[in-house]
């Protein structure tokens, strides 16, 4: 069927139908938009609110911390009535001033002052005045500087409302004294229960007022600042090592004495002197040495050491006035000592050819001696015979 020849009731079903789908599909994303923003504002919404819940239970928390403070102050406040609050404070300075001996101590009431502020006002405070009154006094005197610490300690282990607003210090007598002048302010706060004034010290107190004491004591402020020495052990004290003994070991001179000679020494860097004579052995530093000669001129010094596991024995030469250092090399004994060996080595085997041919002459003399008694007894016999022959023939 055409669409021309259809039903115009048909046709406009239809097309209620399709403008229907459009309307729908066109819908979708307004609505979606629209609820996505009320749900973010909903949100936002809420993240305020919780905010705002945060806020109130945290200033909500302040007020409780600040009701304990205000009740925990006080107790250690100055009374509310102000004359009570000044007569009971004063007194009280008085008695330190008193018992510590300060020369010409004076305490005087300089100023009392109402002073507003809200922090002394608690959550269950109200109908109270929200002044606190500030009391200040000033101390005056002239005393030690371990007096004024112990006064420090005194004001500091009180457990009250109080502080040093500031203070001067001046030294007298050559430092050994000072004149004080402190500035004092105490605290009265309306929550105070308190009807005198008492000092009380602190319960937990772990402040070393004593350590503090000695440290302003023993501090010299009024001189140059010397920055404390690091205490330090001492490093132990070094042995002189070679160099420095020949070098500072000199020969001072040559004496005689009964017609022997001696050599002067000193040793410097043990601060002695020495008198030697030949023969004599000492040390220099670890070297051994020994006066081989003396003469009115120099000496000579026979020197051991060690060199390659072997002693080593050298002869040196000094004048006076030089050092050990100075001395000047004459010669290796022991290059001496083998000349010497190899000489008497000859002479030795001289001797012992010497005594070898004298044997052989003794020998030979014997030889000779024998042959001659034989010759002698022969020509005996020989003479013997004849004269028996000769008896024979008579």
């Amino acid at each position: 069927m055409s669409p021309i020849a259809m039903d115009p009731k048909k046709r406009e079903k239809l097309m209620l139908i399709v403008c229907a789908a459009i309307f729908l599909i066109a819908s979708i994303p307004v609505s979606t938009y629209l609820f996505g923003s009320s749900v973010a504002k909903m949100q936002n919404q809420l993240k305020t609110v919780q905010e705002n819940i945060e806020k109130l239970e945290s200033k909500q928390k302040a007020e409780k911390e600040a009701e304990k403070k205000i009740l925990e102050n006080a107790k250690r406040s100055l009374p509310n009535e102000e004359t009570i609050a000044v007569a009971g404070y004063k007194n009280w300075l008085v008695e330190i001033v008193t018992s510590l001996r300060f020369e010409g101590g004076q305490v005087t009431h300089t100023a009392t002052k109402a002073v507003k502020a809200r922090a002394v006002r608690g959550q269950n405070s109200k109908g109270l005045s929200d002044y606190y009154k500030n009391y200040q006094f000033a101390v005056k005197g002239k005393t030690t500087l371990n007096d004024f610490g112990r006064f420090l300690e005194r004001f500091y282990e009180t457990d009250s409302l109080h502080l040093i607003r500031s203070m001067t210090v001046k030294p007298i007598e050559n430092a050994r004294r000072v004149e004080v002048t402190i500035n004092i302010e105490a605290v009265s706060i309306p929550q105070t229960s308190r009807k005198e004034f008492a000092a009380v010290k602190k319960e937990k107190d772990e402040t070393d007022w004593s350590g503090m004491v000695r440290t302003i004591a023993g501090r010299a402020f009024f001189s140059p600042y010397f920055p404390p020495q690091e205490q330090r052990t001492p490093p132990a004290p070094q042995q002189p090592r070679l160099a420095d003994a020949i070098k500072h070991t000199y020969l001072n001179g040559i004496t005689w004495s009964n017609d022997k000679p001696q050599a002067w020494f000193n040793f410097r860097l043990e601060g002695r002197q020495a008198i030697m004579k030949i023969g004599d052995r000492f040390r220099v530093g670890p070297t051994n040495c020994e006066l081989y000669t003396c003469t009115e001129k120099n000496i000579e010094l026979l020197i051991d050491e060690m060199e390659d596991g072997k002693m080593v024995r050298t002869i040196w030469s000094m004048q006076p006035g030089d050092a050990f250092y100075d001395a000047a090399y004459v010669r290796n004994l022991g290059d001496e000592k083998n000349k010497t060996e190899k000489e008497n080595s000859e002479i030795e085997n001289k001797e012992n050819n010497a005594v070898e041919k004298s044997g052989d002459n003794a020998d030979n003399e014997k030889v000779d001696g024998n042959f001659d008694d034989e010759k002698r007894e022969e020509n005996i016999n020989e003479n013997a015979n004849s004269e028996n022959a000769e008896n024979e023939s008579l």
